[in-house]
């Protein structure tokens, strides 16, 4: 069976995997579904020039060689071909910040944020996450939404029930209160108080229970706002608005809690700065300590 897509978005959960192929030639009776992949080009190496015209090979969906030329599909018999050899294929590129639930940013998304219900966000995230994967993105890190909308997308996704990325999810993102993650913000002293948030912190011990709290709904990250950011909506500017010991208490909570296998798995701060790996590393305190220091 032929196939002619007109993307590479069909391509991409295999296409991720191109650094971790072999080069030795495979048997046509290995075992397992086989789909040829034609290239017209082949970025899969790191530092060295695309391949001419090429053929990956995938079985049960995981590529397991890459051929020079177009080979033969009757060497694989019943084989799906994917035909690209037209086209340029690269691996799946990575976005490490999104946030899927919306497109919006300043005062609209501001009254989104009150006007849009539950469901029309959890459409919206999955109408993004489509077109996230049709651009090229087969992973994306979400680093902060309220309703637990983009872990039910994740897990929707890593089972194959809607098309998207793999997401590695942040829950809620924390900061201190009147922080950059502080939703109340911008709103009358008549609607605060019925705005949820349970995502600010204030000092070490209440810092520590808002990780927690994220892990339990299930976050592989935690992201931290150690200073305000471009939208917040309070006079306190980009300054910093964390307290060193409250740094201290999110990272080695965050390290400690969120310590897997996954290599993805980490707090990170609102500039991006990996700040945990390791429970209580140096590195961590070291790097949200600069955080607040610029």
């Amino acid at each position: 069976m032929r196939i002619s897509t007109a993307g590479l978005a069909g391509l991409a959960g295999a296409a991720a995997l191109l650094a971790g192929t072999a080069t030795a030639q495979e048997t046509p009776d290995a075992g397992g579904p086989v789909t040829l992949v034609y290239a017209g080009r082949l970025l899969d190496r790191p530092g060295q020039a695309p391949r001419g015209p090429s053929t990956l090979i995938l079985r049960d969906g995981r590529i397991v060689e890459v051929r020079d030329g177009h080979v033969d599909p009757a060497l694989f018999p019943g084989a799906t071909v994917v035909d690209q050899a037209d086209r340029f294929v690269l691996p799946g590129l990575i976005d490490s910040h999104v946030h899927l639930t919306s497109d919006l940013g300043g005062q609209a998304r501001f009254l989104a944020g009150v006007t849009d219900n539950l469901p029309a966000h959890a459409f919206r995230a999955a109408e993004n996450a489509q077109k996230t994967l049709m651009a090229g993105f087969t992973t994306v890190r979400n680093l902060g939404d309220a309703g637990g909308v983009t872990l039910a997308l994740r897990d929707a996704t890593a089972e194959h029930r809607l098309p998207g990325p793999r997401i590695v999810d942040a829950g809620e993102s924390i900061s201190t209160t009147s922080g950059h993650m502080d939703g109340r913000l911008g709103f009358n002293d008549d609607l605060r108080e019925h705005i949820g948030h349970d995502n600010v912190c204030n000092g070490p011990e209440s810092c520590r229970e808002a990780v927690r709290l994220q892990v339990g709904r299930g976050a592989n990250v935690i992201k931290i706002a150690t200073t305000g950011g471009v939208n917040s909506r309070i006079g306190a500017g980009l300054g910093a608005q964390m307290f060193e010991d409250e740094a201290r208490a999110l990272t080695a909570d965050g390290a400690l809690v969120l310590m897997r296998d996954d290599d993805l798995d980490r707090t990170t701060d609102a500039t991006d700065t990996p700040a945990a790996v390791r429970q209580g590393s140096p590195e961590a305190v070291a790097r949200a300590s600069a955080c607040l220091a610029g």
